[in-house]
């Protein structure tokens, strides 16, 4: 009889708490998150390969997956509409089992992710070079961006963004 009723109990137990019990890792938060940028990488042609690297401030692990969002902005903090950016499959150059997966970043643990831009090298057209000056970086699955913003130039009407990688380039 006693077995029987420890088993109940923790089956009750189970029922109503289990969801405690099974909690999965929260994605990472803007405001538990800060962003850098690093190095860059010339890849001929113009292009330019910008690593930014984020970081987990937050007291707790989190989770991160997929593609931040970039918005080219002009001088005055205006969305510009002509530049359009891209998912690119992987970093450059990069591992060769590049793919999109999620990330847990324990406290201080690191990220990173590639942006691409042109700066028209070869280009007859050079109209929208100057058209955006920087970007608004928002991290993946997340409707807050960063407070900072970033220098930012391309003269293609296009630019490119890997996904987020675990570590730091």
């Amino acid at each position: 009889m006693g077995k029987r009723l420890a088993v109940s109990s923790l089956a009750v137990v189970l029922a109503l708490g289990g969801p405690l019990f099974c909690q999965s890792t929260p994605k990472c938060r803007t405001e538990t998150l800060s962003i850098t940028q690093r190095d860059a990488l010339v890849a001929g042609g113009g292009n330019l390969t910008i690593n930014y690297v984020l970081t987990n401030r937050g007291s707790h692990a989190c989770t991160l997956i997929g593609y931040p969002t970039v918005v080219p902005l002009d001088k005055n903090g205006k969305a510009v509409a002509e530049i359009r950016i891209a998912h690119l499959p992987g970093v450059w150059p990069g591992p060769p089992d590049q793919r999109v997966r999620l990330i847990q970043l324990k406290p201080g643990s690191h990220a990173w992710f590639q942006i691409q831009e042109n700066d028209g090298m070869g280009l007859d057209d050079f109209s929208l070079c100057d058209k955006a000056t920087q970007i608004r970086i928002t991290p993946p699955n997340n409707s807050q961006p960063f407070d900072q913003l970033f220098s930012f130039g391309t003269c293609t009407g296009k630019a490119g963004i890997s996904f987020v990688l675990p570590g730091i380039p």
